[in-house]
């Protein structure tokens, strides 16, 4: 090679690498810079086109979509995939219409991420154009199509869901039909309370994928789905024995709205079921029915198999015998004492000893029927406890009685609850106070505090209560465990095909980290991972056939690492076993992380994606609430 054409090539490498770095750094720093994103979508490197437009989904600025809609004809398929998931992640009326006019032209392997950009929209001006693609040769673009339309939410378009799922010979595609189906119908049948009336035809399409041939997932997506449906008892009511605990488990969410005098006998049974989460889901089903299934399950009873199963059978005798003579069990001390001040007399504030007794007192003293005095003095004695999360939940009290004269205990509560652990309390006094009309000087300290969503909450507050809001500042400079955003990058190389093993008490999982979908969570998580962070941790939340929750250092999901993590949320989407990363909004990721039971299209493009389990799916199935982490430890491999 020529002297000049290799200073030409080692000149443009390194215009281009600065230009990546630049892109990476505004991304995780939160910071729009439009000239910067300009030039970068424009460069000739591939990797910089890539790397704006996944800035482009993180940010989620609308002056992103100007030069968004270019990159999606890019010669290069990686960017035009990516361009077109940041602009569904931007949604909105400016991507709605150039994407629609853009499906006929796209490649088949574009296709279905245009569906899933316009399904993100919401709009429901984007059905029409969706059902025609629910035909299209394409399995996956049948599939896209099948989600982009229960994203939409328009609950008219069952009806071609249905009739393409009654041809439909492709797996996938298949079971994203009948996803799209029950997300629908469930939301339908939320908004009233009551199953929704329906054809029987469309029933008896959704029947043969309750078959113990169809793959388990199929199966509860449509128990779930036939349950939204009014007299869909007798395909769902034979699951009930079915071998498999997690169709049993759908099998009894499918009766939520079905009558308890023709089922509360067979649920009744499942009480007593060997697997702990169908016990309590069969709980959860006669705890919403109430007093007409109350004869079923008193003929019944389930044997006591831990406290806070035998608990919750004492709290439903209480609520529909009360005269019943039986003492309630005592060897879960915290659920006792949430049971306590359920009643309406309320324990002493010094009679409880647990954190989970003191957030029920708190939220017990924000119900009308308690008496006021001896509420207000208890929640200002609780605004100035050492847990924070007991001191939100005493706020909300506050607000939902009203007290505006409580302000000054509220504010006093806020102040001293200094550091990044403690922002949840200044967000929610913000709130409490835009909540009573109490226009404070504090809340123009509030919005500047160093967390964002303090910032956020306390300029919401102000705009409420008609104040003055100060402009926004400018956010900090990222940094990561002393790193830099390219720092990160350089560091995240190296864990490419890194595993983690997770031993914990029900069995060891490993887990392979995937930096280039979410280099910072990675880098973040094998740290804590390399410190021993995770040693003892507890799985505090299993929701069954959806995800295990973890990692929390309180051992009750309030907990976090004293710092945040930016959201980077990609294309990935959520299947059995995919990693993610837990949030109370955006980008306040931490040290927490979920794994799912089967696929959730409904987290696709919410929450970030930063591992997969590629061994002991089983252990995760077995988990349940109180089972630990023993140990994590990290395997790069080189």
């Amino acid at each position: 090679m020529k002297p000049a054409l290799l200073l030409l090539l080692i000149a443009t490498t390194a215009t281009a690498g600065t230009l990546l770095d630049d892109v990476r750094t505004a991304e995780l720093g939160r910071r729009y810079d439009d000239e910067l994103f300009r030039r970068a979508a424009a460069s000739p490197d591939a990797a910089v086109r890539a790397a704006v437009a996944r800035a482009g989904g993180q940010l989620r600025d609308e002056r992103a979509v100007a030069w968004l809609l270019p990159l999606t004809r890019d010669e290069v398929g990686r960017v035009r995939r990516t361009a077109l998931f940041a602009l569904g992640q931007i949604g909105g009326d400016a991507i709605l219409l150039p994407l629609r006019e853009s499906l006929p032209t796209l490649a088949r392997h574009d296709l279905p991420h245009a569906l899933e950009a316009i399904g993100k929209s919401r709009d429901a001006r984007g059905v029409a154009t969706i059902v025609t693609y629910l035909s299209h040769r394409d399995p996956e673009t049948r599939a896209q199509a099948a989600l982009a339309l229960f994203r939409i939410g328009d609950a008219t378009a069952v009806t071609e869901l249905t009739n393409q799922l009654a041809r439909e010979r492709d797996a996938n595609a298949r079971w994203t039909l009948v996803y799209a189906c029950f997300r629908l119908l469930r939301t339908e049948a939320q908004k009233s309370d009551a199953a929704v009336p329906v054809d029987e035809a469309w029933q008896r399409i959704l029947a043969p994928s309750l078959e113990p041939s169809r793959p388990f997932h199929e199966r509860v997506f449509a128990a779930r789905a036939l349950g939204a449906t009014r007299g869909a008892e007798r395909w769902i009511a034979p699951l009930l024995a079915d071998p498999d605990a997690r169709v049993r488990i759908a099998a009894l969410r499918g009766l939520a709205f079905a009558a308890p005098k023709e089922h509360a006998k067979a649920v009744a049974a499942l009480l007593s079921d060997e697997n702990t989460m169908v016990r309590d889901t069969a709980m959860d089903l006669f705890e919403r029915w109430g007093k007409p299934a109350y004869e079923a399950f008193w003929t019944q009873v389930p044997a006591a198999r831990d406290a806070a199963f035998a608990l919750r059978v004492y709290r439903f005798e209480q609520s529909h015998a009360p005269d019943l003579q039986r003492l309630p069990p005592t060897g879960d001390r915290a659920a006792y004492e949430e049971f306590r001040c359920e009643a309406k007399e309320l324990p002493r504030l010094a009679e409880i000893k647990t954190i989970r007794g003191l957030r029920a007192l708190a939220e017990a003293c924000g119900r009308e029927e308690v008496e006021g005095k001896t509420a207000r003095a208890t929640l200002e004695t609780l605004l100035q406890h050492e847990d924070m999360t007991v001191r939100v939940m005493a706020v909300g009290a506050v607000a939902a009685r009203g007290w505006k004269d409580a302000a000054p205990a509220l504010l006093a509560s806020a102040r001293s609850a200094r550091g990044p652990d403690a922002s949840d309390v200044r967000m929610e006094v913000a709130g409490a106070l835009a909540e009573l009309g109490v226009a404070d000087a504090w809340l123009e300290d509030a919005a500047l505090d160093p967390v964002f969503m303090v910032r956020d909450a306390a300029r919401a507050a102000m705009k409420k209560l008609s104040m003055k809001v100060p402009p926004k500042r400018a956010p900090p400079g990222f940094r990561l465990h002393g790193m830099d955003a390219a720092a990160v990058w350089r560091e995240a190389r190296t864990l490419v095909g890194a595993r983690v093993v997770v031993e914990t008490s029900r069995g060891t999982m490993t887990l392979v980290l995937l930096p280039d979908e979410a280099p910072a969570h990675c880098v973040n998580f094998a740290r804590l991972v390399s410190d021993g962070f995770y040693d003892g941790k507890r799985w505090h939340r299993v929701v069954p056939n959806f995800v295990i929750q973890g990692g929390c250092p309180r051992g009750d999901g309030w907990g976090g690492p004293g710092y945040t993590v930016p959201d980077e949320i990609g294309t990935r989407p959520y299947v059995r076993g995919t990693v993610g990363m837990p949030k109370a909004g955006d980008d306040t990721g931490g040290c927490q992380l979920f794994i799912t039971h089967l696929p959730t299209p409904h987290l696709d493009g919410r929450y970030t994606v930063f591992a997969q389990v590629v061994q002991g799916m089983d252990v995760i199935d077995r988990m349940r609430v109180g089972d630990t982490i023993k140990r994590a430890t990290l395997d790069v491999r080189r």
